[in-house]
């Protein structure tokens, strides 16, 4: 199934321009936690579990969304989602800790809707993984920019308040890309059927049957974000207790970010050429050798390399892990629930690795962790692989 060209071309800027907005804390969540930490007096508990807040909502829509993503209207839904998520974040700046928290979690909640959305729209595109690429791409640069900017100017000149607003201008202007993708579900289907020149398949993408092996998948991005988040969460902190300068961890973040682009590009070149499972186990290992560098050495340059190396390997996995996911369900409606399940492993990932490090466990054991989860999670994508092997024979 696919889009028509143009209708396709304008899917994937559009994609791309929601993904990036609706991802902007999570990518500069080193930035705004280390923030937290160091203006606001919260310790590493406490600014995990608010990280953790904002994910837990985003977590709370995604897994419903099979359950109203077709029924809604799109761009409606997608403009209030912004709307609602720009005054939380700003609201975000004049409150105490608990309130904090609530704000973090409506706005988590909004991004949860609109994602939701993008994804049932990449899951019936013909070419998925590059929708979803390009997408990495795009939300990867624009927030290594953004990295840049908060760490070395906003921060230090306009504070949280400053932070808060930066990112609630943006996601208002992104409300523009509305207009480019489909009013809803049918929507979308007609035009599917209209390019393929072929009947609509009766509930592809709306009814939900149960497939024991794409929710191993499902199982298993859980459990991957839970270690890759938990580190990421706190690049900023890492930096920071090994004496690291402010300046210097914000280029790191930044450069990370705009370099693991590189990831997401090389999973574009891949394509189908190694399948859905190798590029996984060849991200997975790249993963190990950055927590090994992480681990092995206090040099801050080294520390630069392990976290681009780190991010590239991630969003290397990520299109895949849509596809293992994808080819094992056959009624093709378990990618639009991918979100929810990355959702929660995002959410505790944050809270635990936090409570991890006040109870003295300091960060080796949290990329231990990190390295245990990600082999682990090898054996889900493995059992979804295999099944998504028979069903496409």
């Amino acid at each position: 199934m696919a889009l028509s060209r143009n209708s396709s071309t304008s899917a994937y800027v559009a994609i791309a321009a929601f993904l990036t907005v609706n991802n902007l804390v999570y990518n500069t969540l080193p930035i705004i936690l280390g923030g937290l930490a160091t203006q606001r007096g919260f310790d590493e508990s406490e600014i995990g579990f608010l990280g953790s807040a904002f994910l837990a909502g985003q977590m709370i829509t995604n897994i419903t969304g099979p359950l109203w993503v077709g029924r809604v209207n799109w761009k409606i839904t997608v403009s209030l989602a912004m709307l609602t998520f720009a005054v939380a974040m700003s609201l975000s700046t004049h409150v105490g800790f608990s309130m904090i928290a609530v704000s973090y979690a409506i706005a988590g909640g909004m991004t949860g809707i609109a994602l939701a959305c993008m994804f049932c729209l990449i899951s019936n595109m013909n070419n998925p993984v590059r929708a979803y690429s390009l997408a990495l791409i795009s939300q990867c640069v624009i927030a290594g920019v953004l990295v840049i900017i908060l760490q070395s100017f906003v921060l230090p000149l306009y504070g949280l308040e400053g932070l808060s607003y930066l990112i609630a201008a943006l996601i208002l202007i992104a409300t523009v890309f509305a207009g480019w993708i489909p009013k809803n579900l049918k929507t979308q289907l007609e035009g599917i059927k209209k390019a393929d020149n072929e009947d609509n398949k009766e509930g592809s993408t709306s009814k939900i049957n149960f497939s024991l092996w794409a929710f191993l998948g499902l199982i298993g991005i859980i459990i991957y974000y839970t270690g890759q988040t938990g580190v990421w969460a706190f690049v900023e902190r890492i930096g920071t207790s090994r004496g690291f300068d402010p300046d210097f961890i914000g280029v790191v973040a930044a450069g990370s970010l705009i370099l693991s682009g590189l990831g997401a590009w090389a999973a574009d070149l891949t394509g189908n050429k190694l399948g859905n499972f190798k590029p996984l186990v060849i991200g997975i290992m790249v993963f190990i050798i950055a927590m090994i560098i992480l681990v092995a050495t206090a040099d801050k340059y080294l520390y630069f390399l392990a976290i681009i190396i780190y991010s590239a390997a991630w969003n290397y996995m990520t299109p895949f892990q849509l596809l293992v996911v994808r080819h094992a369900d056959e009624s093709g409606t378990y990618a639009a629930m991918i979100p929810a399940f990355q959702s929660i492993g995002s959410s505790l990932g944050p809270v635990g690795v936090g409570m991890l490090i006040v109870d003295g466990g300091g960060y080796t054991n949290a990329y231990l962790i990190a390295i245990a989860m990600a082999l682990i999670c090898l054996v889900f994508f493995w059992g979804a692989h295999l099944k998504g092997r028979k069903v496409a024979t």
